[in-house]
This record gives structure tokens, C-alpha cells and sequence, in this order.
């Protein structure tokens, strides 16, 4: 189990399940023949804003969340009044 948020920049304790996302990876998905399974968890914060993969390569990596209000090739901007 993980004891600190994966976001390198954030490194808040794991303490409770209550507050953010565990992500359940397979080592198989990474191309490791073991098939065990690695736990990895976000913050509640950070589970906001991000997301948990694993690359082509087999590295596990962050990445940002798209927000669900914005539809696939679409980019939001605020616009100044």
C-alpha cells in the first residue's frame, strides 16, 4: 500500500480511505510477469485534478483530468469580461 499521494509535487500522508482515489495497477499492465497488483492513491485534492495511467512503456505516470464539461478536441478558455 502507498503511504503519500503519487503526486510528486504534493506528498500528503495516506491516512484514510474517506479522501481520494486508490488505483489498483496490475504489474502485468506494465509488462512485469509477476501479475501482482500495485496501489497507488491521489490525494483529494489532487484526485480532482488528476489521473493515474500507465504509459505504452509500462511506467506508471500522472496525468491531468479532463474536465467532463469539455468534450475531446474542445479547450476550454475563460473568457474576461
Amino acid at each position: 500500500m502507498t503511504s503519500r499521494c503519487f503526486n510528486p509535487t504534493c506528498g500528503t500522508p495516506f491516512r484514510y480511505f474517506r479522501s481520494g482515489k486508490i488505483f489498483a495497477i496490475s504489474s502485468a499492465s506494465r509488462k512485469n510477469e509477476t501479475g501482482d497488483t500495485e496501489y497507488f492513491w491521489l490525494c483529494g485534492a489532487c484526485a480532482t485534478a488528476y489521473n493515474i495511467s500507465v504509459s505504452a512503456a509500462g511506467a506508471v505516470m500522472l496525468e491531468a483530468s479532463v474536465p467532463a464539461s469539455v468534450a475531446p478536441g474542445q479547450i476550454s478558455v475563460p473568457i474576461a469580461p
